[in-house]
């Protein structure tokens, strides 16, 4: 499992470069950052509940996407290809290539939680001087907040990112 935490951490620490860099990310890196999260589910949770798991998380991921495609449609009044001015196809492929990292409920948390760090952390850059480019290098702080949850679960004993417990009990 070290090994697998190691090179997760630095697959990611590969996209947030690229992407900050250039505002994209080299191909390869996703189905090894996917194949990566499968590794770690499947050590995890075995081979059932990394499928179970992985379908929801995909099915949520689309759902988000869906959902933006909508919210651009009604701003603009007909359709249009999001990632086009949008959202990059790197970061929905990223997106999707961390499914195998989280439980289902965790991975909503961690992506809702990720847009939100996104969002902020984005116009404390903006605040502290403009950006040469206005696009946001979405992948990249994702794969920087993944990074932080990695590290945290490693040396955190009782976080187990594939028990939605923990979760469960914040909220009721």
């Amino acid at each position: 499992m070290l090994v697998l935490t190691i090179l997760s951490i630095l697959l990611l620490v590969l996209i947030s470069y690229q992407d900050f860099k250039t505002f994209s990310i080299s191909w390869w890196l996703i189905p090894l950052i996917f194949i990566t999260g499968i590794a770690v589910s499947y050590l995890s949770i075995g081979l059932g509940r990394t499928f179970k798991t992985l379908l929801i998380n995909a099915g949520f991921i689309s759902f988000l996407i869906l959902s933006i495609a909508l919210l651009v449609a009604f701003k603009h009044g007909k359709f249009i290809n999001i990632t086009e001015s949008y959202l990059g196809w790197g970061d929905i492929l990223f997106l999707i290539s961390i499914i195998g990292f989280f439980s289902s409920l965790n991975f909503m948390f961690f992506i809702i939680t990720g847009l939100i760090l996104t969002l902020l952390a984005h116009q404390g850059y903006k605040y502290l001087g403009q950006p040469k480019h206005p696009r946001i290098p979405l992948a990249g702080y994702i794969a920087l907040v993944l990074i932080v949850v990695i590290i945290i679960k490693y040396f955190s004993k009782g976080l187990n990112l594939y028990d939605d417990y923990w979760l469960y009990k914040r909220l009721s």
